[in-house]
């Protein structure tokens, strides 16, 4: 995610506080850059959304987990920016009408979807909440609600073909072929989620 209008300490404390974990934190340009991992107690782990390994344990944050995070930012400057790869939220009262809808999105495939906030072990530990809130109307217009969601169609057939069916439209080359080739995806991969090098093919040189 990378973050405007927040400071690395303010950061690092929000972390702290909802118990999650930054991993990369760099700057880009006037943002900060980084990314979000469980930390030792495994609170907020994500849920992998295969259909085939529904159960497996990812290495990432899952819905809930980015919630309260971001959540905390937005105490701290109810004026910042915080962009992720399924929303652009430029302020707190855009952040607490948009970010239900966020949790919503489908990935999963279109035969077996799964929610982004379904894909999470939270309804077992009774984390699986947000608190409602809001602070100013926002029109919440089609317009609006399309320009700050990013969401991404991808094809059955190219899922079914991925060696490891994930779920990730960063995944996928624009002609429909995964990337479990590419050496710095395979990097991407192996730093994000549960996987190891053995999982993949020799990179393309």
């Amino acid at each position: 995610m990378k973050v405007w209008g927040i400071t690395e300490l303010d950061a690092y404390r929000a972390a702290d506080l909802v118990s999650v974990r930054i991993v990369n934190m760099r700057r880009d340009g006037r943002a900060l850059r980084f990314t979000l991992k469980p930390t030792a107690n495994k609170k907020w782990q994500r849920r992998s959304a295969s259909s085939i390994s529904p159960e497996r344990k990812a290495n990432a944050i899952c819905f809930h987990g980015h919630y309260h995070f971001m959540r905390e930012l937005f105490r701290i400057n109810e004026n910042a920016r915080i962009k992720t790869r399924f929303a652009d939220y430029k302020g707190l009262a855009i952040f607490l009408d948009l970010a239900p809808q966020t949790g919503t999105i489908n990935i999963g495939s279109r035969m077996y979807p799964v929610q982004m906030r379904e894909a999470c072990f939270c309804y077992e530990s009774g984390d699986d909440y947000i608190t409602p809130e809001r602070v100013t109307a926002w029109d919440g217009s089609p317009d609006t609600t399309r320009e700050l969601l990013r969401v991404a169609e991808m094809r059955q057939a190219d899922m079914l073909a991925c060696p490891h069916v994930i779920i990730d439209p960063a995944h996928y080359r624009s002609d429909g072929s995964c990337r479990c080739n590419d050496p710095t995806e395979q990097a991407r991969l192996i730093s994000e989620y549960d996987y190891k090098a053995s999982d993949f093919p020799v990179a393309s040189r």
